[in-house]
């Protein structure tokens, strides 16, 4: 039941930063883009993501050397 919440959280969260995961951490509170990530994968949420990735969603963003 936690875990149903959780989900259900996290991809409004997603959904509402436009699939930000930058955004999205700051919004729950996590560490950063890694912590979502984590989430994802605890959650089972990878399909939505790579589905959101495929259907340009996601933007590439610059990657901080």
């Amino acid at each position: 039941v936690a875990a149903v919440a959780q989900r259900k959280r996290l991809l409004k969260a997603l959904r509402a930063a436009k699939w930000n995961l930058g955004h999205t951490a700051v919004a729950l509170r996590l560490s950063g883009a890694p912590a979502v990530i984590q989430y994802l994968k605890r959650l089972g949420l990878t399909a939505e993501y790579d589905a959101a990735k495929a259907d340009g969603r996601i933007k590439p963003g610059a990657r901080k050397a």
